[in-house]
């Protein structure tokens, strides 16, 4: 293997890692993920040195690729719009690889790779992402600096196997030098240029970058207040997470199935209590709420028909405020959205404000659902805080300043319409409802019988697959009269369309129930397998949550995972890292975790340094001071401000540092051994001989030997240089014990009496 082809090969494994990253992000089959087999075909043609496409055919292609990419922004959704910009750099990149490589064109590609990385970043914000860069970093790095090598001894022409005069090893490993200097890096004969060396310096360079790419991030602020162009690149490419999830605008009975049985994150909540700022348990705060698990409300069904729920809420909506009455007299729930792109916030009811940080921008709300819309212009946040007040008898009201009667109107229109055809439902709903005989119970007592009656596991049968038995009926009465099996869409469309039939306005709602709580760092994820849809139900002049899926469900649910918990307690947690240190991190957060910290432990040092201070110098050297996180910080910078002009006094410090305890055992007469081979430089010197820059002290010597050759080997004085040299080395890396300095001087005067002679 040559050099071309180990820079060939790392440039390879670059794209290839782009075009992967960049296929996960957009969840497409095309066209992001023919680049993997694209590739291959390509690698297969560079090694054998076929399939070159000429410039013509590429200048071709590469027009092609542009004109797709302007039909598909021009014919397409914005989706599409956004996307063809990205995949313009897909098509390209896919030209590169079969044209002739020269220095540009891997540079290009390279180029095009982290293009490609850069957009998928866009596309997610998944945790996995984060992980991905990191590798994608050390793979750009290490592809660089073999670039970097290649190049190099390119432009010196020292590159070479060790071959042919030196043995023909067919062992021999890439890069294998005759002992050659580019630059300041330096080649021994025998050593392999990818060897552990070079791998400590690219871990090193590595873990420097990451270091210094933290400090940027760290340090400089957060001032955007959203970007519509990144909440369109949020949502490109995942329609198919709405989709998934089930809360479009229209929803069919059975289509929940698929998502019940995946462990796919979808939000990441926390609660706060806002008087004490601590963290409580989801599933405490639930039960405050009067919740035997967590109800994150999302979607409000109202039309029934044929086996198909749509959303018939107005376009009137009502800006919900960004603050209620005694704030701190409450709590928050902080919300991370991961995979859905609903046009709505998932919540646990009653909220008082809902706030997006860092906008101005007010939520806006239902007025006949109340469910939380973005606000105006946005289609995307990634995060969310819901605000609920510790008195629960404050709830959001929708319909301001309208009357009952109102109201009334609203949901007897919504809310009370049943299909005609469904006539055993009717008569079902009466004989549950106890309404058969001309009796009227209470709507409460109505709603508590029907909920009751399904939720019973001897008559119905929870179960995510469903199979018609009679096509002729609508699929909610297919349900109740003949299989009874059904997921949670199935019993909850059967009581809202009973209640209605009992004259009392219902609703369906789709959310989420429960979640799961990880084990490692006590995160509280819900996922795709906790979706699920249940009754609201107007009785006494409120909506009353009801749930009548039998209790099986949340057994079902419990065990989709049980299987994988420490995987999903995993990438729970690397989400949440991903999450809390990147990507949710605002000025707000910056100012209270970096600038405030900096500045008064900046200020403490400044006190305790002029006397203001209580302990003087004592704070100032304190472990109080300097073992904490700002403390560090503060460290860090000061150290830096101080290394960056006085880095190389500090270095030959510090190498002084890490050799003290090796001087003791050096000889004294170093110094002239060393100046005894200086000696033999300026022999060399007179006679027109100087090593140049890129020669190693072994490369000189073995130069100077075969032109002066035939004098040494008269004056007895054959192989001297290589042993003069081999014997300078021993004493500059401090083994000098046995060399004989007088020895060595003899015959450094014979060698000048003999070039004399000449």
């Amino acid at each position: 293997m040559n050099a071309d082809r180990a820079v060939t090969n790392a440039v390879f494994v670059v794209v290839t890692w782009a075009s992967f990253m960049l296929s996960l992000a957009e969840g497409r089959i095309f066209p992001v993920p023919l680049s993997l087999p694209i590739i291959f075909v390509a690698w297969i043609a560079k090694r054998n040195g076929r399939l070159v496409c000429p410039n013509w055919l590429a200048a071709v292609l590469g027009l092609t690729a542009f004109g797709g990419a302007i039909i598909e922004f021009s014919i397409g959704d914005i989706e599409s719009r956004l996307l063809s910009i990205a995949h313009v750099v897909v098509y390209l990149t896919w030209i590169m690889l079969f044209l002739p490589w020269r220095t540009r064109e891997y540079w290009t590609v390279l180029a095009l790779s982290l293009l490609q990385i850069a957009v998928g970043a866009v596309l997610t914000n998944e945790g996995w992402y984060g992980g991905m860069l990191v590798v994608g970093l050390a793979l750009i790095l290490w592809a660089m600096s073999i670039f970097c090598y290649r190049n190099a001894h390119a432009e010196y022409g020292q590159i070479a196997m060790v071959q042919g005069a030196i043995g023909r090893q067919a062992s021999a490993s890439v890069f294998q030098q005759t002992g050659k200097t580019s630059g300041a890096s330096q080649i021994d004969s025998g050593v392999t240029w990818l060897g552990s060396r070079f791998r400590r310096t690219l871990l090193k360079t590595l873990f420097a970058t990451l270091l210094l790419a933290s400090g940027v991030f760290a340090m400089v602020p957060r001032m955007f207040v959203g970007n519509p162009i990144a909440d369109v690149a949020l949502e490109a490419g995942r329609r198919e997470a709405v989709k998934l999830t089930g809360y479009s605008d229209t929803v069919r009975l059975g289509e929940m199935g698929t998502i019940l049985e995946s462990n796919q994150g979808v939000l990441q909540v926390r609660v706060f209590d806002n008087q004490t700022d601590e963290e409580i348990s989801v599933d405490d705060f639930a039960r405050r709420l009067g919740m035997d698990e967590p109800l994150f409300r999302g979607t409000v069904m109202s039309t029934y028909r044929n086996g198909r729920w749509e959303k018939a809420e107005s376009d009137s909506y009502l800006a919900i405020p960004q603050r209620v009455p005694s704030e701190r007299a409450s709590f928050r729930q902080e919300i991370s959205l991961q995979r859905t792109r609903a046009k709505l916030m998932f919540a646990m009811t009653p909220y008082g404000s809902v706030k997006i940080p860092g906008e101005r921008l007010e939520t806006r709300a239902g007025r006949e659902t109340g469910a939380i819309h973005y606000p105006r212009g946005r289609q995307y946040a990634s995060r969310y805080v819901v605000t609920t007040p510790a008195d629960l008898r404050y709830r959001f009201r929708a319909w301001p300043g309208r009357s009952r009667r109102w109201c009334d109107q609203v949901n007897r229109i919504m809310y009370q319409m049943v299909p005609a055809e469904l006539s055993q439902l009717k008569a079902l709903a009466a004989t549950v409802g106890g309404t058969q005989e001309g009796l009227r119970p209470r709507d409460e007592a109505q709603a508590k019988r029907i909920n009751d009656y399904l939720s019973d596991a001897e008559r119905f049968t929870y179960s995510l697959t469903t199979v018609r038995m009679d096509e002729s009926l609508d699929p909610v009465e297919d349900f109740l009269v003949n299989h009874r099996t059904g997921n949670c869409e199935f019993f909850a469309t059967a009581m809202t369309l009973m209640l209605r039939a009992q004259k009392i306005p219902a609703r369906v709602v789709n959310g989420f129930k429960g979640g799961h709580t990880s084990q490692i760092d006590g995160t509280f994820e819900v996922q795709q397998r906790h979706a699920h849809t249940w009754v609201e139900a107007y009785i006494d002049n409120r909506w009353e949550t009801f749930d009548p899926t039998p209790p099986s469900r949340d057994l079902n649910v419990a065990t989709t995972s049980s299987g994988m918990r420490s995987m999903i307690d995993l990438r729970m947690w690397l989400n949440g890292l991903w999450s809390r240190f990147v990507l949710n991190v605002s000025l707000e957060k910056q100012k209270q975790r970096v600038y405030t910290p900096m500045r008064n432990q900046f200020r403490a040092f400044a006190d305790a340094v002029s006397g203001k201070g209580e302990d003087g110098w004592k704070a100032a050297v304190s472990a109080k001071t300097w073992f904490t996180v700002p403390g560090l910080v503060v460290a860090i910078v000061v150290f830096g401000l101080i290394a960056v002009p006085f880095r190389t006094v500090l270095w030959r410090w510090l190498r002084r540092l890490l050799t003290f305890g090796d001087k003791k055992n050096r000889s004294q007469n170093d110094h002239p051994i060393v100046r005894f081979y200086e000696r033999f430089r300026s022999i060399c010197k007179s006679h027109g001989l100087e090593r140049q820059q890129h020669q190693t002290e072994r490369e000189f010597v073995s130069s100077i030997g075969s032109q002066w050759n035939e004098r040494l080997l008269s004056a007895g004085l054959s192989g001297f240089p290589e042993a003069l040299v081999e014997q300078f080395y021993r004493v500059r890396f401090g083994d000098s014990g046995d060399v004989d300095g007088s020895a060595i001087e003899s015959k450094l005067t014979q060698l000048e009496s003999a070039l004399a002679a000449d």
